[in-house]
C-alpha cells in the first residue's frame, strides 16, 4: 500500500506487476516477468515511484523503478547480479538494497579448493545526481553527536523524491560494513535496519556441544547520519517497521515485542521502550463448515489458474466441481474434506494434485475446564453443582475452583470468562476454549446474593485424574462377612495410560536392566497405604486390572476371590488370589504328561510366560526312577521306542486294541495285575514354598517301571480314542527341552 493511501501493488504469480487505484477501483499493469515473481514491491515516501526486485535467468535478478503516474519502467540496476530487497529511505534521497556481488573467495580447509562463503552487502543509490553519497566526506562535516531525539523536530509534510535516472546504476555504493548473509532490508528513521544470519554447518557437527542451540539472526541498524553500526537485537527471528520508522515490531524467540528502531530496548519487558504483545489474548471462532466450503472453492479456482495445461486436459472443471458440491453437507470432519479434495484432484488423471495439508503445529487451542460440574438453572443461569475434590498427592488432580483465593462454592453461578457474558443457551464452554493452562478471570454470582466477585483461574485441560479420584473417594459399599472379615478394596488405574502407571516391564534378559517406567508405579502405592490393614484384599501390585480395565471391585458380599474359569489355574498365596492370566490360560494340550518338566528348580529368574515365573517352585521328576533333566527327551507315558530302551521313559506300551494287532507281535501283552506286579507307579511329588494348589491335590500316575514285553496301560492314564477312519492316530515324535 502507498504511503498515502490512494493505490496499492500487486504482485500477481504469473509475474505481472500491477497498480490498483483505492478508490475508482482501476487495474493497470506496469510491468511483467517471464522468469518468475517480482518480489520486494516498495514505494517511495511520496507514493510518486515504486521499485521492485525483477527476476531475469535464475539466479539473476535486477532493481526496477516505475512512475505510478504515467507507468514508465526504468531498470535501476543492471541484470548482472542478484539484487532484491529494495527499499526507499525516509527522506526520499536514498534507495537502498542488498546485493551478492562480493566476491571474496575463502580456501577450503579439507581440499587445495576455493569457495565463497558469503557474497551478500547492503548498498545504497543516490537517487539525485547532486546528492553526496552518505559514507564519502561531508562538507561540513558530520555532527559529533547525535541530538537528543526528543527535541528533533519532525520534517514538515511529507519529503519529495527527484530522481535523475541517467547514470542511476553509476551510483551505486557499499554500505562500510563486511560482507556476510543478510536479508530483510528495511528503511527506518535516520538508518536502515536488516537482519545479518550466521554461517552455520548443514550437519551441526561444527558446534561447541550437539545439545548447543542454533546460532541466533541479529537484527543491525546502520545509522546513516552518525555513520556506525549498532546492534539492536540478537535473537531477532522476524521484524517490521512502523509507518514513521519509530517502532519495530520484532519476533524474537516465539514472543511478540514493540521496540525503538534507533537504539537498543532494555531488557526489562515493562519498559516504555520494550513492550511485549500478549498473543494468549487473540480468541477466534470458526465455522468449520463455511471454513469447508470456503476451501473447496478455493482449490477448485487453484487449479483452475495453475494448471499446466489451459484446456485443464480436456476435463470440464466447473462440471467436476459442481458434481462434488453437494458432498460438502456431508461432511462430518477435516478427514472428509481431505478425502472430498482427492477425489476432485483425481478427475484431472494426472500427477503432481496434492492436499496441502493446514499450516501450523500442533492440536490447535486446548479446551480448559473448571474441574467442576455445571449445569443450566431454570433462571437461565450457569451455576457450579459440585467442586471436584483435590487429590492433594496428585499434581495433576487439582481443581481451577479449589485453588487457594478463589473461593466458589457450590451453587455460585459464573456470570462472565474474561470478561465476556456468558451465553445462556451456550454456558461457559465456548468461552473457555483455548484457556488451558492460561490465567482467566471468572465473574462470579455467589448463590447467597451479593456483590459478583473476581477471580482469576488457571483451567485444565483434563479431568480425568480429577474424576478418577473422586470415584475412588466412594467405591461401591461392600457387605462384609463375619467369618472372613472386612476386606480392603484398593482401586487404582489400569495399565493401558500413560499417567495410569503400568507394571513395570520385565528385563529383557537375566539381570539386565529395567526399560522405562521400571519403577514401582505411584498408583499402585497411594490406594494401598489405607486398604494394607484389612484382612483380605488384593495388595500385591500383579493383582490389578489387566491390560486395559480400568478399575478393580470386588463381587459384593464376597473377599478378594477370582472367578476360576475351566482350565485354568488358579494359585492360592493364603488369603490373597490371583488368576494366572498372564501366563497362558487355556486347556492342556491333549496326549502331553502333566508332570514333565524341568529336572531341578531353576535357581534363576524365569522368562515371562513360563510356569512358575513369579513364584517359582521347586519340581523334581521321576519318570521309571530316573530323573528327567532339563535337555532330555519329554515323551509322554505309554510310548514304546528307543527311549524306553534307554530307561527314560519305560511307561506302559501302547494298547493292543487300538489299531489292530500289537506291533511287537504279541497279542495282547500283560494283564493289569502282572503290571501292576512288574512295575512300581510313582507318583510326581511338587514341591512348593508357600504355595499351594487351590482344592486337593490330585494323583497322577507317572511312567511305570516296565518289561520288555509290551504291558497294558493303567486306567488312570489317559486314553486315546481310537481314529474314525481306521488309521493311526499317533503324534509326531516328541519335542526335545
Amino acid at each position: 500500500m502507498a504511503p498515502d493511501g490512494s493505490r496499492a501493488a500487486v504482485a500477481a504469480h504469473d509475474g505481472r506487476v500491477l497498480l490498483v487505484e483505492r478508490k475508482t477501483g482501476e487495474v493497470r499493469e506496469v510491468d511483467r516477468s517471464e522468469d518468475g515473481d517480482v518480489r520486494g514491491l516498495t514505494f517511495s515516501p511520496d507514493s510518486a515511484w515504486l521499485a521492485w526486485s525483477h527476476p531475469g535467468p535464475d539466479p539473476l535478478c535486477q532493481l526496477r523503478l516505475a512512475n505510478t503516474t504515467d507507468l514508465s519502467v526504468t531498470e535501476a540496476t543492471p541484470l548482472r547480479f542478484q539484487d532484491y530487497a529494495p527499499a526507499f529511505t525516509l527522506d526520499g534521497k536514498h534507495l537502498a538494497f542488498l546485493s551478492n556481488r562480493s566476491f571474496d573467495p575463502v580456501y577450503d580447509e579439507h581440499v587445495f579448493d576455493l569457495a565463497f562463503v558469503v557474497g551478500d552487502r547492503p548498498h545504497l543509490i543516490t537517487l539525485a545526481a547532486t546528492t553526496p553519497s552518505p559514507f564519502g566526506p561531508q562538507r561540513h562535516g558530520r555532527p559529533f553527536e547525535a541530538p537528543d531525539k526528543d527535541e528533533t523536530p519532525d520534517s514538515e509534510g511529507t519529503p519529495t523524491t527527484r530522481i535523475d535516472l541517467e547514470g542511476l546504476a553509476d551510483r551505486i555504493v557499499p554500505f562500510p560494513v563486511e560482507a556476510g548473509r543478510y536479508s530483510n532490508l528495511r528503511a527506518a528513521k535516520d538508518g536502515v535496519l536488516w537482519l545479518r544470519h550466521p554461517v552455520q554447518g548443514v550437519l551441526g557437527s561444527s558446534r561447541a556441544t550437539p545439545d548447543d542451540p542454533d546460532p541466533k539472526t541479529d537484527l543491525q541498524r546502520y545509522d546513516l547520519a552518525q555513520q556506525r553500526l549498532e546492534h539492536l537485537a540478537a535473537d531477532a527471528d522476524h521484524f517490521a517497521v512502523s509507518g514513521d520508522g519509530k517502532r519495530v515490531l520484532l519476533w524474537t524467540d516465539g514472543r511478540l515485542k514493540v521496540v525503538p528502531s534507533d537504539r537498543r530496548a532494555s531488557n526489562d519487558d515493562d519498559s516504555d521502550t520494550n513492550i511485549s504483545v500478549d498473543l494468549g489474548r487473540i480468541r477466534q471462532t470458526v465455522d468449520p463448515s463455511a471454513e469447508w466450503r470456503q476451501m473447496y472453492e478455493e482449490t477448485g479456482r487453484i487449479m483452475r489458474d495453475h494448471f499446466w495445461r489451459p484446456d485443464m486436459s480436456g476435463v470440464d472443471w466447473t462440471g467436476v466441481l459442481d458434481r462434488y458440491r453437494p458432498v460438502l453437507d456431508r461432511l462430518a470432519t477435516h478427514d472428509d474434506l481431505v478425502d472430498l479434495l482427492w477425489e476432485v484432484h483425481g478427475e484431472l488423471g494426472t500427477s503432481h494434485a496434492y492436499v496441502t495439508p493446514r499450516g501450523g503445529h500442533g492440536h490447535g487451542p486446548r479446551q480448559g475446564l473448571l474441574g467442576a460440574d455445571i449445569s443450566r438453572h431454570e433462571d437461565g443461569s450457569w451455576r457450579i453443582d459440585r467442586i471436584l475434590p483435590t487429590e492433594t498427592s496428585d499434581p495433576a488432580a487439582r481443581s481451577p475452583l479449589a485453588a487457594p483465593g478463589v473461593a466458589v462454592r457450590a451453587g455460585d453461578a459464573i456470570v462472565a470468562v474474561g470478561g465476556r457474558p456468558v451465553d445462556p443457551v451456550t454456558g461457559p464452554g465456548p468461552l473457555l476454549v483455548g484457556t488451558a493452562g492460561k490465567p482467566v478471570e471468572l465473574t462470579i454470582s455467589p448463590s447467597g446474593g451479593g456483590d459478583l466477585r473476581h477471580a482469576v483461574v488457571v483451567p485444565v485441560s483434563d479431568e480425568e485424574p480429577l474424576r478418577y479420584h473422586a470415584w475412588v473417594e466412594k467405591p461401591p459399599r461392600l457387605r462384609p462377612r463375619e467369618v472372613r472379615g472386612p476386606a480392603g478394596v484398593s482401586a487404582r488405574p489400569g495399565h493401558a495410560g500413560p499417567w495410569l502407571g503400568a507394571d513395570p516391564p520385565r528385563p529383557a534378559r537375566r539381570g539386565g536392566p529395567r526399560g522405562p517406567g521400571g519403577r514401582r508405579p505411584r498408583e499402585s502405592r497411594r490406594p494401598h497405604l489405607p486398604a494394607g490393614r484389612r484382612e483380605a484384599g488384593p495388595q500385591d501390585r500383579r493383582l490389578g486390572a489387566a491390560a486395559g480395565d480400568a478399575r478393580v471391585q470386588l463381587p459384593e458380599g464376597r473377599a478378594a476371590r477370582p472367578r476360576r474359569r475351566r482350565g485354568q489355574r488358579v494359585l492360592r498365596l493364603g488369603r490373597r488370589h490371583r488368576q494366572r492370566g498372564d501366563q497362558g490360560t487355556g486347556h492342556r494340550p491333549g496326549r502331553r504328561h502333566p508332570h514333565l518338566g524341568r529336572g531341578h528348580r531353576d535357581r534363576q529368574p524365569l522368562p515371562a510366560g513360563r510356569r512358575h515365573a513369579d513364584h517359582p517352585a521347586e519340581v523334581r521328576v521321576l519318570a521309571g526312577g530316573v530323573r528327567v533333566g532339563r535337555r532330555e527327551p519329554r515323551g509322554r507315558p505309554g510310548r514304546g521306542g528307543p527311549a524306553a530302551a534307554a530307561g527314560l521313559r519305560g511307561g506302559p506300551g501302547r494298547p493292543a486294541g487300538r489299531g489292530g494287532a500289537d506291533r511287537s507281535g504279541g497279542a495282547g501283552g500283560h494283564s493289569g495285575e502282572d503290571s501292576a506286579d512288574a512295575a512300581s507307579l510313582r507318583c510326581l511329588r511338587t514341591s512348593t514354598e508357600g504355595t499351594t494348589w487351590q482344592g486337593n491335590p490330585r494323583t497322577t500316575a507317572c511312567s511305570a517301571r516296565s518289561s520288555q514285553v509290551r504291558s497294558r496301560r493303567p486306567s488312570s492314564a489317559r486314553q486315546t480314542p481310537p481314529s474314525p477312519s481306521g488309521t493311526s492316530t499317533r503324534r509326531p515324535p516328541p519335542m526335545f527341552w
